[in-house]
């Protein structure tokens, strides 16, 4: 960034790990009040806030786009220095130049919606949608901790980390459980039967049976319920990899829409909206597996190399995601961002099929040979047509077996059979 746009010089407490190291240091809660780190701090704030505004106007011309007033808060920033931490507000600061910096640089080799899958700039592209998402996490993650302070005043909130906002780093990881997926018998609990079951048949090319999957699993599971709510939120919100870093909103419109969220959409309604948008909810599910199943690479392995459904979705930490997945994660930001347009005052189903169908109608533009085109297919139309059998199946299936109270009749022949030649 500092080849393309002037940075002020950074004290390492901007990029400290954990704030509370830098906020109880004898620097900040100095004896006048004000120490070395507060002073440094309310001197960095001007030109970050400059450097971000400098930065977006740059993406808004890049790509033809009006600016709007949810992206230029210089103002508000100088409004947050009497009634948040300055620490908190220079590295929130940090954190949004960079996430326009990111922005800036993949528009300039793919615009968003368009492919660069088969070229040289396929892997530095896919470590911007990366590094876009991460950097994306630390600005919300402050930005939250500054709204919990200004509305919270007597309660200390919890100091930013990778867990203050749903994004898909602090994910569960639910590759143990999907790599059981051809033995359940071994699973102990319901909840994760039916958690396995809504993961293993969304990867299904069709949607026979989907409804009834769907239905089963959020009403009898609460788990279930749960955690298909936080992965709604991660899609809504745009916090995942699967999209390109302009298409992300402003860390404003993000916090705004992730309380709304967090009143609009609790647990118990995520099965209203499954039932509305069931192939949209597929889709959300679909972004989940991928991210469960990515930092498994020995699954992901054997599974493409069996031709497994899963592998299409290409979980790779290294690399963009297939233009379907990609595709239906954009539409679910810009719903996001349709819900926040309106005021929060629309339902998110609404929201979330005519952001699909903006997508969809795509297809239809023969000048669009370069972007994104979902359809609900983009997995293919049927499954493999060999049949495998895992190693874990046959051994659990030995198990078993040898559990069993009366041995089977083939154990009763052991001994009138010849013995084996070594």
């Amino acid at each position: 960034m500092a080849e393309d746009f002037f940075i002020p010089d950074l004290p390492m407490w901007v990029v400290e790990p954990r704030m509370t190291c830098v906020v109880t240091s004898e620097a900040e809660t100095g004896e006048d009040g004000g120490g070395i780190v507060t002073g440094q701090a309310l001197e960095l704030i001007e030109p970050l806030s400059r450097l971000e505004k400098t930065i977006r106007a740059r993406v808004n011309a890049l790509l033809e786009v009006e600016t709007t007033s949810g992206n230029d808060t210089h103002g508000e920033y100088e409004s947050f220095t009497n009634k948040v931490p300055t620490v908190c507000l220079c590295r929130l600061l940090l954190g949004a130049c960079c996430e326009a910096y990111f922005s800036y640089k993949c528009s300039l080799m793919v615009r968003p919606g368009d492919t660069v899958r088969g070229t040289r700039e396929t892997k530095v592209v896919a470590g911007f949608y990366r590094d876009a998402c991460l950097v994306a996490t630390w600005t919300s993650a402050h930005a939250v901790y500054m709204h919990d302070l200004l509305a919270h005043n007597s309660l200390a909130p919890s100091p930013p980390s990778i867990h203050s906002v749903p994004n898909q780093f602090a994910e569960f990881d639910l590759s143990d459980l999907y790599s059981r997926r051809t033995c359940p018998k071994v699973l102990q609990t319901r909840d994760s039967a039916y958690l396995l079951s809504l993961m293993t048949r969304c990867t299904n090319p069709g949607s026979r049976g989907w409804d009834s999957v769907v239905k089963q699993s959020l009403e009898k599971s609460d788990g279930t319920r749960r955690i298909c709510t936080n992965a709604l939120a991660i899609s809504m919100t745009g916090m995942s990899s699967c999209i390109h870093p302009a298409i992300r909103m402003h860390w404003t419109k993000r916090l705004h829409l992730a309380n709304a969220l967090l009143v609009r959409l609790p647990a118990n309604d995520i099965s209203a909206f499954a039932q509305k948008c069931i192939v949209e909810f597929k889709e959300m599910t679909r972004r989940m597996v991928s991210n469960c199943t990515s930092s498994a690479y020995a699954t992901a392995a054997a599974l493409h190399h069996v031709e497994h459904p899963v592998a299409l979705l290409e979980p790779c930490r290294l690399g963009v995601p297939c233009p379907g997945l990609e595709t239906s994660c954009t539409a679910f930001a810009l719903a996001g961002k349709a819900f926040v347009e309106a005021g929060c005052k629309v339902e998110i189903s609404r929201c979330v099929l005519d952001a699909f169908d903006a997508q969809a109608k795509l297809t239809g533009d023969p000048e669009a040979t370069q972007h994104f085109l979902w359809t609900p297919s983009y997995l293919g139309t049927r499954m493999p047509a060999h049949n495998t059998t895992s190693i874990r199946a046959t051994l659990t299936g030995v198990f078993v077996v040898s559990q069993a109270k009366e041995p089977p009749r083939y154990a009763r022949l052991e001994h009138t059979l010849p013995p084996r030649a070594h």
